[in-house]
């Protein structure tokens, strides 16, 4: 049989006469070609050692003037520097240092002829370290104070253990489990969250049920977060716990009242609060129309409509003041106020108050008289207002500062009808300096602040505002 490339073009001919060499090359070429292989030492899978193999017809000098060029790179193509070692037709790198984890790095050996070979090598992930093995912290919130058996579990986990998450073969696994029984997990949605966990149950808990939140990491450790949910609304009625101002004497611009339930609350009670005056009357829409609840829905603000309070605006409403000097008024706060879980208050709550002049004058610290505590101890810091203050502003607008001004630790109270405030710190008192700050916030019955009053008429004259911070030292 007789072949003919005069059927061919010019250039087809070209590429057959290509690849008859190529061929014919690769016919020649010995079946024991070098061999590279980068194998990792038993540490980490960080520190390895390449090692070149040549074929037999190739020949190898060792020193200036190499035949032979084998190299280490790394993701970047930088070159990997290290120390080579020759034995007989096997070379071997080894490293200066150890490689990076999670990077591949590529061993390259050419030879005279122009054949090149090479082999690939992707460092491990890193392994679990002493600064790894900290506490996560597990949190079960609940998402409103409304509905304790609507939560959410999440816990920050390390960044190592977040990527598999989402299918739990692997990696990390967050649930809520039962606490008794056969400790099975409650049914729900884990999704990544940034360098957090969140899991969402998919059914709403059962009531007076202890449960756990629990994280799993891959290397076996769990951390866990222990959340009991509240007996049913039936079992636990609200009642008020108290009432603020406590004392039974207020000034007849008293601007608010403060009630505090003993569970969270539901809103829209304002109707249910009433006030009477001494012939049995109820006082006329007396309040600020807007709920001001806590956070947690266990304390709502009553406040006087600031318009039968204000000289200005009260003299020109029908209705005239809310409370009036003299004269002795009740506050009333309905039976059948609902709880959060739905339990309904028993009993009706009654104050009765006897109402003082007006307060035109505003809190002074720097007047407050003080009890000073003996240094060395733990005995409490005193001081007397010489009136009652707002009871919620009392306790977050006074605080206790070292002589560098940083906040002093420790626990407050107030007490006598809520004109006097103690601290007892965490640590004993030392013989320096300390001062005690009162935020401009602060409020008195009136709600007068320091350096401004609640009721200032247009063309008086701007009162000077008092020295907030003011020293003390310990007794030595």
């Amino acid at each position: 049989m007789r072949f003919s490339t005069t059927r061919f073009t010019p250039l087809a001919q070209i590429c057959l006469a290509a690849l008859l060499v190529a061929i014919v090359a690769a016919c020649n070429k010995p079946a024991d070609a070098a061999r590279v292989a980068i194998t990792p030492l038993p540490h980490n899978g960080t520190f390895v050692v390449v090692t070149a193999t040549f074929p037999p017809r190739a020949t190898v000098v060792e020193g200036k003037g190499l035949d032979y060029w084998l190299t280490l790179q790394g993701p970047d193509e930088a070159i990997v520097r290290g120390e080579y070692a020759l034995n007989g037709d096997q070379v071997t790198f080894t490293p200066a240092m150890a490689l990076d984890h999670e990077k591949t790095y590529r061993a390259t050996l050419r030879l005279p002829d122009g054949s090149v070979y090479s082999a690939e090598y992707t460092a491990p992930e890193a392994p679990i370290t002493d600064a790894d093995i900290v506490p996560i912290k597990v949190n079960v919130d609940v998402l409103s104070p409304l509905d304790p058996l609507v939560v959410t579990v999440s816990a920050e986990v390390p960044s190592k253990f977040l990527a598999p998450v989402i299918t739990q073969t692997k990696g990390a696994r967050l649930g809520l489990r039962y606490s008794a029984g056969d400790k099975k997990f409650v049914e729900g949605t884990l999704r990544p969250d940034g360098a957090r966990l969140l899991f969402r149950p998919n059914e709403p808990l059962q009531w007076d049920t202890q449960y756990t939140g629990s994280l799993t990491l891959e290397d076996g450790r769990t951390f866990v977060q222990p959340y009991i949910t509240p007996p049913r609304p039936n079992d636990r009625k609200p009642v008020i716990a108290n009432v603020y101002p406590s004392s039974t004497e207020i000034p007849a611009n008293n601007l608010k009242f403060y009630v505090c339930f003993s569970e969270p609350m539901q809103g829209e009670v304002l109707k249910q609060c009433r006030i009477l005056d001494d012939k049995g009357a109820e006082v006329w829409q007396p309040w600020q129309e807007k709920e001001i609840w806590s956070v947690d829905r266990a304390r709502l603000k009553l406040v006087i409509h600031p318009g039968r309070i204000k000289r200005d605006l009260r003299d020109a409403d029908p209705h005239g003041p809310v409370l009036v000097e003299g004269r002795k008024y009740t506050l009333v706060i309905a039976a059948g106020l609902k709880s959060a879980l739905g339990a309904a208050m028993e009993h009706e709550f009654r104050r009765e108050y006897t109402v003082a002049a007006e307060d035109r004058e505003f809190p002074v610290p720097e007047h407050w008289k003080k009890d000073i505590p003996k240094a060395g101890t733990r005995e409490p810091l005193v001081l007397k207002f010489g009136e009652s203050l707002d009871y919620v502003l009392a306790l977050s607008c006074i605080e206790v500062q070292d002589a560098n001004r940083k906040v002093v630790l420790g626990e407050m109270t107030l007490g006598g009808a809520e004109k006097t405030w103690s601290f007892v710190p965490a640590e004993p008192w030392s013989d320096r300096a300390y001062f005690f700050y009162a935020r401009q916030q602060l409020e008195d019955l009136a709600g007068n602040k320091p350096g401004e009053l609640f009721d200032h008429r247009a063309g008086e004259p701007a009162p000077r505002i008092p020295e907030l911070l003011v020293m003390f030292t310990p007794v030595k």
